[in-house]
């Protein structure tokens, strides 16, 4: 960790990424700056953003995607995504991605699969920055009271494949699946239960797996088969946190069918849901 008189910088390196388009197997390199000092606004230390991402986004060569990186801020700031800068940012993997772009201001991904990408593994490097969210710093270029008070580093990899299968021939979450974008308290000692469905779309084409990414201590079910549809299945998920885990907590799924592909393309690779503990006072 190396840090001056206003940041503290925390960073991690090794080797390697596995072979991916346009970098090969390089180093992969991660760093987080956080400021410490009191914010001038609340008068307390600026808490990070939070974020959560599966490992690996799959991406049909032939078919347009949106792929939305969930964030949070307890603070309530305005979020931002860019992508790496710099070894000192994401070692050998910096760069956007050809034919993908980014809305910096709701962290999006827009694949156009009119231009298309290679076949094969590709790696993401992104940095999250907050910033207040005073009417004064909407928009770019921002005065230095504005922030970014944190930088946080999010890298994942993404897996193109082609295929035949029409592009709206892509699973569902539906039933008694939790809104996206919704936001559920939990009082102190409860415990959260969801069922999360999906429906396959296709002849002959089945659920093979709801995948999550969770909070620590969320339990998930075996997939449950609809006996009056085989096209649809369900998961399960519960979770009783702890004292110690107070504050928000970000929780993303998704499903997979069959043939290995995720939810339908022209809409969000995963459903994203907030959970909140109260803060003890």
């Amino acid at each position: 960790m190396r840090e001056n008189n206003i940041f503290h910088h925390t960073s991690y390196e090794d080797c390697c990424w596995i072979s991916v388009n346009e970098h090969g197997s390089g180093d992969w390199y991660a760093r987080t700056l956080v400021d410490l000092r009191p914010r001038s606004d609340t008068g307390e230390p600026n808490s990070s953003p939070i974020t959560a991402s599966a490992p690996v986004v799959r991406i049909t060569q032939e078919c347009d995607a949106v792929i939305r990186i969930p964030v949070e801020d307890p603070d309530g700031d305005a979020v931002r995504c860019r992508w790496g800068i710099g070894s000192a940012e994401c070692g050998d993997v910096c760069g956007a991605l050809p034919n993908v772009t980014l809305d910096e201001g709701t962290c999006t991904l827009h694949y156009n699969a009119a231009g298309g990408l290679a076949t094969g593994w590709w790696a993401v490097a992104l940095v999250l920055e907050d910033f207040s969210s005073s009417p004064s710093c909407s928009s770019p270029p921002f005065p230095p009271e504005c922030g970014p008070f944190t930088q946080i580093p999010l890298q994942f990899l993404a897996f193109v494949e082609s295929s035949s299968v029409p592009c709206n021939q892509r699973p569902e979450l539906v039933g008694q699946t939790p809104e996206d974008q919704g936001c559920i308290g939990i009082p102190t000692g409860n415990t959260y239960t969801a069922v999360i469905e999906a429906e396959a779309g296709g002849s002959g084409v089945t659920i093979d797996e709801i995948l999550t990414t969770s909070p620590i201590g969320l339990m998930k079910s075996s997939l449950t088969v609809d006996p009056n549809n085989p096209q649809r299945a369900s998961v399960t998920a519960t979770w009783t946190p702890t004292a110690q885990q107070a504050g928000q907590h970000v929780f993303c799924f998704r499903a997979k069918d069959s043939n290995g592909y995720e939810l339908k393309t022209l809409h969000h690779h995963h459903e994203l849901l907030t959970l909140k503990l109260p803060i003890p006072t």
